[in-house]
């Protein structure tokens, strides 16, 4: 099963990742989950949710199935089966993992049934500590129905989220660079798709201002049809962006400014809660907690290291991305991280390493180590322009990478080579 797993990590051809998941299902139905999101991610509903079925009648691992067929019940609520989308749900919910109770609320929110919906909220409070999905529920409700319930529990948590109110504004209200608001970090990839660059700040969705990460998550989490433009402070000038980015792998928003504090470095993160309670939210990724992991980890700062490091040597990628996010947290990581994640990078996932260039290009040169490192990257076609982007951060100290920066960009396609041209101008002395 490992070795199927891995390949699947690394194919690209649709049909090839088809056939692989396929297999993995055949052999566990714990594995027909993956079968689902593959299908699911190609276009083939019916085949997804027949996979997805699968996986809840036969599959042993609850929780995990549990946490990932909100798909399933999206699938059927879209095609008007709410029996059936109710039906998965439920099950869900009954596992009382988090992901499951969040999946039977927003099913029950989407019908309109909000007092049901309140009440998993509430639960997920109750048993995981935290009221960020409550709010956020509270304040939805508010901004799009708007009908007599929850008035006290609404006005509370909107007052609590948007201090000042929700604020209408508009291009023409902005001049100067920003203050406040949502900085960005972005692979390559991601910016690609996105239309957001690295160090990008967001500072309004939807016509909304936004000043934290927790008003952009409550704002994006408005029941809106169509897309969202984002507002985005960009090298210097304000730009539109068309539709705000779903989460993703290797696009990290966190509060622009969040990691200045007076005094000594807090011993915890947010809410009291220790490094290890962090560390777990981060590999299991609890929606309730996400939005607080940027400001926690920038605040465990090299107290998390040793915990990333071993994190990154998880079988799990996904777990593995978790932990290179972990790092891009601290903006940028301590030195001593440095000899772990060119450790990592030079034996770590496919997936990962490219994320890891990122990170070590926020570091700088911190140790004898990560120049060599980053520059072996060139020579691989799918990470040649993560290492370019990486040498690019580090400036003039990468400057004997120059030659091997030249060699990447004259055997690149036409179409990257700008991005090795922007990188050998950083890394040649002014």
């Amino acid at each position: 099963m490992g070795t199927l797993t891995q390949s699947l990590a690394t194919q690209k051809d649709p049909d090839e990742r088809r056939k692989t998941a396929q297999r993995m299902c055949d052999l566990s139905a714990d594995k027909c989950l993956v079968l689902g999101s593959v299908l699911a991610q190609q276009g083939r509903e019916a085949e997804a949710a027949a996979a997805y079925e699968r996986a809840v009648e036969r599959a042993q691992d609850r929780v995990g199935v549990a946490n990932q067929v909100g798909w399933l019940v999206d699938y059927y609520f879209r095609r008007g089966d709410k029996a059936k989308a109710e039906r998965v749900a439920r099950m869900a919910a009954e596992v009382y993992s988090e992901r499951g109770l969040m999946i039977m609320a927003d099913l029950m929110e989407r019908m309109g049934r909000y007092p049901e919906a309140a009440d998993y909220y509430q639960k997920i409070k109750e048993r995981y500590e935290h009221d960020t999905l409550l709010k956020r529920f509270y304040v939805r409700y508010r901004h799009d129905v708007g009908g007599p319930l929850f008035a006290a529990e609404a006005d509370a948590a909107t007052k609590e989220v948007f201090p000042v109110g929700l604020q209408r504004v508009k291009p023409t209200d902005f001049s100067l660079a920003p203050t406040d608001g949502v900085s960005v970090a972005a692979s390559p990839e991601v910016q690609q798709r996105t239309g957001l660059a690295q160090g990008d700040v967001i500072v309004a969705i939807d016509g909304y201002r936004v000043r934290t990460v927790e008003q952009y998550g409550a704002i994006r989490t408005f029941r809106a049809t169509g897309k969202r433009p984002l507002l985005v402070w960009h090298q210097g000038a304000y730009v539109e962006v068309p539709d705000a980015p779903a989460a993703q792998p290797g696009l990290m928003l966190t509060t622009h400014g969040a990691r200045t504090w007076i005094g000594p470095k807090p011993a915890q993160g947010p809410q009291g809660k220790p490094l290890e309670y962090w560390l777990k939210a981060l590999k299991e990724a609890t929606p309730a907690d996400l939005p607080l992991l940027p400001t926690a980890f920038a605040q465990l700062g090299e107290d998390a290291v040793p915990g990333l490091l071993a994190l990154l040597k998880d079988p799990d990628t996904r777990v593995q991305e978790r932990a290179v996010e972990g790092f891009r947290f601290m903006q940028p990581p301590p030195a001593s991280a440095a000899p772990g994640l060119v450790e990592a990078l030079k034996a770590g996932s496919p997936m990962v390493k490219g994320p890891i260039l990122t990170v070590l290009g926020s570091m700088g040169a911190v140790h004898a180590d990560v120049i060599p490192a980053v520059v072996a990257q060139l020579e691989d076609p799918a990470l040649a322009s993560w290492a370019a982007a990486a040498l690019g951060e580090m400036g003039p100290a990468a400057r004997g990478a120059i030659p091997a920066l030249e060699r990447a960009r004259d055997r690149a396609p036409a179409a990257s080579r700008p991005a090795f041209e922007n990188a050998l101008q950083r890394v040649r002395p002014k």
